[in-house]
């Protein structure tokens, strides 16, 4: 993250220079192997030098901090916005999927159970199917019986309408 408007100078200076200010015994054009071979210019006040012309440019460099710090911080704040938004559309999305989960097994189960229903209305319905055809079966054999008695003049048939007539 930027540093504040006070320690500018340390920003621009990337600490390592301000560190090198703070070190012992330096002096005008000294080489400092340890930093990388750079060469440090010392004032008498203190301050380090790094090349000719950087007076003119840190002004240029902390106006352009000020506006960049602002712009970063507003960009670090609409990042976070977008990762609470991503947290809660996560969590809602993983509630939804556990919701689908669970739906989805109940439904899954519910299937089970009609299969089993069907399963046995099936039995029953074969079941049934076979009475049926016994007791369809039986009334041929009967049919043919009282067939076989009128035959011989034994009893006179009864008209079919009738017969169901008075069944009701």
């Amino acid at each position: 993250m930027f540093q504040d408007e006070d320690d500018d100078d340390d920003c621009l200076l990337g600490g390592r220079d301000h560190q090198r200010n703070n070190r012992e015994s330096r002096s005008v054009g000294t080489q400092d192997d340890s930093d990388g071979g750079e060469l440090l210019v010392t004032e008498g006040d203190g301050r380090v030098v790094g090349f000719p012309g950087m007076e003119e440019l840190l002004p240029l460099i902390k106006d352009v901090l000020k506006q960049i710090v602002p712009l970063h911080r507003e960009e670090e704040s609409k990042m976070e916005a977008l990762m609470a938004d991503v947290g809660e559309r996560d969590l809602k999305h993983r509630e939804t999927v556990s919701t689908l989960e669970r739906e989805t097994d109940a439904m899954f189960q519910r299937l089970k159970v009609l299969e089993s229903t069907v399963t046995r209305s099936g039995r029953v319905t074969g079941q049934i199917c076979a009475e049926l055809m016994a007791a369809d079966a039986e009334m041929g054999v009967a049919q043919s019986t009282m067939r076989q008695v009128c035959d011989k003049g034994g009893v006179s048939p009864l008209p079919e309408d009738d017969f169901y007539d008075h069944q009701i």
